[in-house]
């Protein structure tokens, strides 16, 4: 890859300032962070800098990233105690010199040449935020592009697509985007230290302050699943509450959704509930069962039950869960669930992906 720098077309789109930054968070990826900070080299865009933020790594991670600073001079190195991931983009939005914000985690990369069509892709719209595909990679498995076509979203129009970028992922992830970074700083928004779902809360936070969002069909980001990395492979009680807030903020910032939105109660909930049946959740079946009801039982889950509505089959389904009474079905069916969502990947996200 190294030998791409050389052949890839060069450009600045601006003279009195960097073009983007791109903020990189770091902890123990040192498998993949050189395979990253290249991608993102061979963007095809000349003035950038790169924020290389390690957040208290264990691993060579951190010795890696100085090294790779050493080597190319655009490269910007900050090492700190290990706070998290939100703490460490905010890090970056602080730091930041460029026009545009560009977020990569470590273990993931750019296609080739993509941060230039990027750039001039945002510019020809001068949006305060840019949307593009993603390419879900399982590592040599199978590719998914997943993409939304291309249209302006402003204050006016923008709940008419929300629900197909939420259905999509296209929304949540801040990995697919550009920002203006005076319209970030502007805004006030940070990334909320401590919870999960951080990229959520962000883009969120932010969807009621652009007047103008270009959303692109182009797919340039890999985003790499693989199992030590999913955050959903990952139970934790607090999870939960931080699905229900993310609701309670979709609430918040949209008009006219609301029967799209109890079915992302729904949704969340039973992926919660999905992953007591994972090893690490290490319940036992009186716990697990007791959380299962506790949950599907009650008053805001039936509520939400009754009232949501979605277009897709998957999305059928998760609701005819939610209003079933029985409790073996929902039981077998979250078992079930856990088993495909884990273990049939590709099935997975090229059929379910709910």
């Amino acid at each position: 890859m190294a030998n791409i720098l050389k052949r890839l077309p060069k450009e600045n789109l601006f003279t009195d300032m960097t073009d983007i930054s791109v903020i990189i968070p770091v902890y123990n990826t040192e498998k993949y962070l050189k395979k990253c900070v290249l991608s993102v080299l061979n963007g095809g865009v000349e003035d950038i800098e790169i924020l290389l933020i390690d957040d208290g790594s264990t691993d060579n991670s951190g010795a890696l990233c100085d090294h790779l600073a050493e080597k190319y001079h655009k490269i910007k190195v900050f090492h700190k105690e290990n706070e998290g991931l939100s703490e460490t983009r905010n890090l970056g939005i602080k730091k930041a010199e460029g026009k545009y914000l560009c977020f990569i985690d470590s273990d993931d990369f750019l296609e080739e040449g993509s941060l230039f069509k990027m750039l001039k892709k945002a510019e020809s719209k001068k949006a305060e935020i840019s949307v593009f595909g993603l390419i879900i990679d399982m590592e040599g498995s199978f590719k998914e592009f997943v993409f939304d076509g291309s249209y302006i979203l402003t204050q006016e129009n923008k709940n008419s697509h929300f629900i197909s970028l939420k259905d999509k992922c296209l929304l949540d992830s801040c990995c697919n985007k550009l920002y203006l970074t005076n319209f970030v700083r502007e805004s006030g928004v940070l990334m909320p230290n401590g919870e999960y779902f951080e990229d959520t809360y962000f883009n969120l936070c932010l969807w009621n302050k652009f007047s103008k969002c270009a959303v692109f069909s182009d797919c340039y980001y890999h985003y790499l699943k693989r199992k030590e990395k999913s955050i959903t492979k990952c139970f934790d009680y607090g999870k939960l509450d931080d699905l229900k807030k993310r609701v309670s903020l979709m609430f918040k910032v949209t008009s006219g959704l609301d029967s799209f939105l109890n079915f992302y109660y729904v949704k969340y909930v039973l992926s919660f509930l999905c992953d007591t049946f994972l090893s690490e959740a290490r319940l036992s079946a009186r716990e697990r069962k007791a959380l299962i009801k506790k949950e599907t039982c009650s008053k805001q889950f039936k509520n939400a039950a009754k009232n949501a509505n979605s277009y897709t089959k998957s999305g059928k389904v998760l609701i005819f869960i939610g209003r079933c009474s029985f409790y073996p079905v929902i039981y077998l069916f979250l078992g079930l669930s856990c088993f495909v969502k884990y273990k049939l990947i590709k099935f997975y996200f090229r059929v379910v992906r709910v």
